[in-house]
């Protein structure tokens, strides 16, 4: 099984690479902002003139962030599990909003499937490679998102 198609399945033959499974890495975790809604808070934080611009919310953009880096870590165990790399293929995220009677919180998941794959350590491959990500390293710690600042 592969998640890559079959001609990049027959190009990782032919370099000494073998698919020797899946490796599956998901996490999720609830959010909820310290300071009321998140429209408060961005009003708080931003000038007048930009309250009702597109903005960045950093606490939720660290806790999202946060919750990926999780599941890539645990895709990089998975695939150590199987005692292979990983070829990353396909990540899927999501953010729920919840409203609810004692504020807003949010659900956040993320999902990422690769293909593990053992290969030659010895052999040189033939070809360039360009890693975006490597699973082979530790990844960087994850950054506490603040739930209170008070």
């Amino acid at each position: 099984m592969a998640t890559v198609s079959s001609l990049e399945f027959v190009r990782l033959l032919e370099q000494g690479v073998v698919p020797v499974g899946i490796a599956i890495g998901a996490e999720y975790d609830w959010y909820q902002p310290w300071g009321g809604t998140m429209l408060d808070q961005a009003n708080q934080q931003a000038p007048f003139a930009a309250r009702f611009w597109n903005m960045e919310i950093p606490d939720l953009s660290s806790f999202q962030e946060n919750v990926r880096r999780r599941a890539l870590y645990n895709l990089q165990q998975d695939g150590r599990k199987l005692g292979a790399g990983v070829l990353a293929h396909t990540q899927y995220s999501q953010l729920y909003r919840v409203k609810a009677d004692q504020g807003e919180s949010f659900l956040c998941r993320h999902i990422a499937i690769g293909t593990a794959i053992s290969y030659d350590t010895t052999a040189s491959p033939s070809h360039e490679l360009h890693p975006t990500l490597s699973l082979g390293g530790p990844l960087r710690s994850f950054r506490p998102h603040r739930k209170d600042l008070l």
